[in-house]
């Protein structure tokens, strides 16, 4: 960041909204090297750094243009043997996205980076890449997604036709490891590299099944299931215990908050306690990378990503992150096999942030890259939590960007979240906050009933409270913060994006007064129409989760029309800006089309814009740029004094 007698001017829209250089780091087992996805001139690439001498040098990994192919991940299947994998976009709405990787082996004898390179020709996905046995990989082919086979990096240089003509008899023909006749999603491997676990879904009837096996060849059994999609995710498998006899769980079961548990398969019951926050709920672990011991538990409080360290010798990695990072926010990206390297992305809510490797024994810190070098002199503002007290008895969280230079009392602007069950706003950088901060605006985020990452209860509060308790919330929390006298309650707009679209929309019919004006983009303007996109007609299970949230159309379209905005079009009394993707397939386009019919005919001032080739989101930064602009110009009019 900048000094504090260097001036500070705030970035352009194309600055703010620009993708991030660099998305992800992590060190290689040695702790020689640090690898690390970045995007550059619209290309993805790897850049790689030694990390004693600073040398580092850029694998662009082909001519990948980015709305193409993205770069996924990177997994280490040697200590200074990296694989990148490279996801291709579907070429339609029904075709599966494939992955494709290249192979990278490092010079670990030099002071410096130099590499061997192996394009892998064999679409599919690596399942595991262990260290400890390089060379190989389990992998599913795009073809076979029902099976895992152990095969070397070598044989994945070559095209499909060649691999299945490999004679059975040949040192390192794949080996079929598992096979499941079932929908397999997920396949959980333990610390020896056998595949003993799975997850899969039936349709029809949807059931979520969890499949276990003791040793690599003995029989699968099916050791829970679950047909209540409310369910689905109260017992997550997360890895296996360092015996290798328990699996390690995320369990919601007969709690309102994530646990972590060992889980024995062999008798279907949760067993010891190993982690439980008081309020906050468990969301990941860090496992070590070699002998599968929980480094630390991983929750969201205060909006913040924090750890909880669990394993021996992890107080000097608590001290050191405390210690050097005073208020930023911590993520470990990455551990060196004897966990003495460690990876981190460092931020704040008015900083983007940066990676880092860590030197636990030399105590050194080695940057690596920003996330927007660019935004280095800006001037971002503060995010700052509040707990809201509601009429009912319980506390909402929420956040409040002032603008970062102080003035007047500035217009403030609502932005309710998407979703919106399980979906929750953090506290973390957000491009879209600052740009409306640094535009004078304040920003009130707010995570309303049916937010994810406070339990289970809260999130099922908000099941069938659209435009009614979940806005009940924001009302409050709108309320909380005109009551400490910071914001212009005279100036007041609402904008959000698809379920939050929704809400701006019903904010300004609920109180047709108190708002100047709202905007809406892929917002949702009539519930019933949602049961109408192909991903809901297409699937009994997402037409179940749907109903649970909504309610059944053919049972509750009176209630459903009630609360949809299409058909409150003649209560609205202040300007709306409209947006939608033409190619939206999650909330359809005529949810525009017919809420800007009933604007104008109930003499409503609207502005609609279409984006083509845009979805549910913004695909690229021309369009989120042209989306801002649009958005900045319409805010400017309406709060003005």
């Amino acid at each position: 960041m900048a000094r504090a007698d260097e001036v500070r001017v705030p970035a352009t829209v194309q600055e703010l909204f620009s993708p991030p250089f660099m998305t992800h780091v992590e060190i290689s087992p040695s702790g020689r090297h640090a690898a690390s996805i970045f995007l550059d001139r619209e290309r993805w690439g790897v850049k790689l750094k030694h990390l004693e001498s600073g040398d580092e040098v850029d694998v662009l990994g082909g001519e990948l243009e980015w709305l193409k192919y993205s770069v996924e991940d990177l997994l280490w299947d040697g200590p200074d043997s990296l694989i990148i994998e490279y996801g291709a976009k579907p070429e339609s709405s029904h075709s599966q996205p494939r992955n494709y990787y290249d192979h990278l082996t490092l010079d670990a004898r030099v002071k410096g980076v130099e590499f061997r390179r192996r394009t892998l020709k064999t679409p599919g996905t690596i399942v595991d890449a262990s260290p400890s046995r390089p060379g190989e990989v389990l992998f599913v082919h795009a073809d076979t997604p029902d099976s895992v086979h152990r095969v070397s990096i070598r044989r994945l240089e070559f095209p499909l036709e060649s691999w299945r003509k490999i004679d059975s008899d040949e040192p390192d023909a794949p080996a079929l490891v598992a096979k499941l006749n079932d929908s397999v999603f997920s396949w959980l491997v333990d610390h020896e590299g056998n595949v003993r676990a799975a997850l899969s879904f039936a349709v029809d009837p949807p059931e979520l099944r969890l499949w276990y096996r003791d040793e690599a060849d003995s029989r699968w059994q099916i050791v829970r299931r679950e047909d209540d999609v409310d369910r689905f995710d109260d017992l997550i498998p997360l890895g296996f215990s360092a015996d290798g006899r328990r699996l390690l769980v995320a369990s919601a079961l007969e709690r309102d908050r994530y646990g972590l548990y060992e889980f024995d398969p062999g008798t279907n019951t949760i067993g010891k306690l190993l982690y439980e926050h008081p309020t906050a709920e468990l969301v990941d672990l860090v496992l070590d990378p070699e002998r599968g011991e929980v480094v630390a538990a991983v929750y969201i409080e205060d909006g913040e990503q924090r750890y909880a360290y669990l394993s021996t010798g992890s107080d000097e990695l608590r001290a050191a992150i405390s210690n050097l990072f005073t208020d930023s926010i911590v993520a470990i990206t990455g551990m060196s096999a004897d966990r003495r390297l460690v990876t981190l992305f460092v931020s704040r809510s008015n900083d983007p942030g940066g990676f880092v490797a860590y030197d636990l024994d030399a105590k050194k810190v080695t940057p690596i890259g920003r996330v927007a070098p660019w935004l280095d002199d800006d001037l971002l503002a503060e995010v700052e939590v509040l707990n809201v007290p509601t009429t009912d008895g319980h506390e909402l969280e929420a956040f409040l960007t002032l603008p970062p230079v102080p003035g007047s009392k500035p217009p403030l602007v609502v932005m309710p979240h998407g979703g919106p069950i399980g979906i929750a706003d953090h506290r973390g950088y957000s491009p879209d906050v600052q740009y409306l901060a640094r535009s004078g605006f304040a920003v009130l985020q707010v995570n309303y009933r049916g937010s994810g990452g406070y339990g289970r209860q809260f999130r099922e509060a908000g099941h069938r409270q659209w435009g009614r308790g979940i806005e009940d919330d924001i009302d409050a929390a709108v309320a909380h913060v005109l009551a400490s006298g910071r914001v212009d309650g005279e100036r007041m707009c609402t904008a959000g994006a698809s379920y939050g679209g929704y809400s701006a929309l019903m904010m300004v019919i609920r109180h047709p007064k108190r708002y100047r004006c709202a905007a809406s983009l892929s917002g949702v303007t009539d519930i019933a129409l949602v049961f109408n996109v192909d991903e809901v007609m297409g699937g009994e299970l997402l037409t179940s989760q749907m109903e649970k949230i909504v309610g059944d159309p053919d049972q509750n379209y009176d209630e459903m029309r009630r609360y949809s905005p299409v058909y409150n079009a003649d209560k609205i009394e202040v300007p709306i800006h409209l947006a939608h993707g033409e190619s939206d397939r999650t909330v359809d386009l005529d949810h525009l089309i017919r809420m800007k019919l009933a604007l104008e005919v109930a003499k409503v001032p609207v502005k609609a814009i279409l984006y083509a080739e845009m979805g549910h989101g913004f695909e690229t930064r021309d369009a989120a740029v042209r989306y801002w602009l649009s958005l900045y110009e319409f805010l400017a009019e309406n709060l003005k004094r």
